[in-house]
C-alpha cells in the first residue's frame, strides 16, 4: 500500500474534512521509524515554511491552486501522491480517467510519475477517507507525482566570459627549421617524363596491359612493335552501309564503301560548321 515509503522518511497525510486525524491509524504506513504527520486539509497553512516532507499522501480532492500550495512542503526529490477510487474494470485506463489530475499536477511544478491501482482492501475503508460509501467493484488509484530536485527560488549564475579561442600560432623561431621543400627533390624529380610512360591501358587504368590487350601496350611494354590493327567483317556486309552492319561492327558510323577499299573520310566533314 505505502511499501514505497522509505526507513527516516518523512510523511504528510491530507485528510479530507470529513475525517478526523485520530481515526487514520499508523499501520497504514507499515513502516517502521517513519515520521508521519496527519492533518487536515484546511490545516495545511498552519505548516508555514515546512518543506522537509519526503512523501505528501492527500486524500482530498485538490484543485490546482491547492496543489501549487503543497508543493512548498514537499522537499526537493520528494512526491505526492494522490488517492481516487476508480473502477476496477477500469484500472488500466487510469492515465487517460485522471488526465485533468495529471495535468494539474504538472502545472503546479510536480513531474508526473505513474498511476498505481490497487483493491479496496479492509485497510483502506476508514469511514469517509476516500468517500462516504464503498463498493466492492472499485479500487484505490494513487497518482504520483515528483517535485524536482531544485527548490522554489533557487538560482544559479550564469557566467558570460569569452572563453579564449585555441588558435594554432606559429612563433617566428620556428620558421629557422622549416625545410626547403627543392632540397627534397633530385634531378631525377626534376626531368620531364617521356609521353609513351605515360600511356596506360583503357581498361585497368594502369601502366598494365590487360589479358586480350589490342590496343599496343603489351607490344610497348615488352619492347616490340605494335602490331598494326586490321578490321576484318565477320558477315561480309560492313561495306553496304549501316543498313546490313551488325552491332559490334567497327564501321558504324562511316559510309558504305567498296570490298576492300579504305574508309577515308572527307576534309569537309572534319571541319566544324561555322
Amino acid at each position: 500500500m505505502f511499501d514505497f515509503v522509505k526507513k527516516d522518511d518523512k510523511v504528510l497525510v491530507l485528510l479530507n474534512n470529513k475525517v478526523s486525524t485520530t481515526d487514520f491509524p499508523p499501520s497504514l504506513l507499515e513502516v517502521n521509524n517513519c515520521e508521519a504527520k496527519v492533518i487536515k486539509s484546511a490545516d495545511s497553512k498552519t505548516l508555514a515554511n515546512d518543506s522537509s516532507f519526503n512523501w505528501v499522501l492527500a486524500f482530498d480532492a485538490h484543485e490546482q491552486k491547492d496543489l501549487v500550495d503543497l508543493l512548498k512542503f514537499v522537499a526537493p526529490g520528494g512526491s505526492i501522491v494522490l488517492h481516487k477510487l476508480i473502477d476496477n474494470s477500469k484500472a488500466n485506463e487510469a492515465d487517460k480517467l485522471f488526465s485533468e489530475d495529471i495535468s494539474a499536477l504538472r502545472v503546479s511544478g510536480f513531474r508526473f510519475k505513474e498511476c498505481r491501482v490497487s483493491p479496496l482492501t479492509s485497510t483502506w475503508r476508514i469511514q469517509g477517507l476516500l468517500s462516504d460509501e464503498y463498493q466492492d467493484d472499485l479500487g484505490v488509484c494513487q497518482i504520483f507525482g515528483e517535485k524536482p530536485s531544485y527548490e522554489i527560488g533557487s538560482s544559479v549564475a550564469l557566467s558570460f566570459a569569452k572563453k579564449p579561442q585555441n588558435v594554432w600560432k606559429l612563433d617566428d623561431a620556428v620558421e629557422d627549421d622549416l625545410i626547403d621543400e627543392d632540397d627534397l627533390l633530385d634531378e631525377e624529380d626534376l626531368k620531364k617524363p617521356a609521353e609513351s610512360s605515360l600511356r596506360v591501358c583503357g581498361t585497368t587504368g594502369k601502366r598494365k596491359a590487360c589479358k586480350d590487350c589490342s590496343c599496343g601496350l603489351a607490344e610497348e611494354l615488352n619492347g616490340e612493335a605494335a602490331k598494326e590493327k586490321t578490321e576484318k567483317s565477320s558477315c561480309g556486309n560492313c561495306y553496304l552501309g549501316d543498313a546490313f552492319r551488325c552491332a559490334s561492327c567497327p564501321y558504324i558510323g562511316m559510309p558504305a564503301f567498296k570490298p576492300g577499299e579504305k574508309v577515308v573520310l572527307p576534309s569537309s566533314q572534319l571541319a566544324a560548321d561555322k
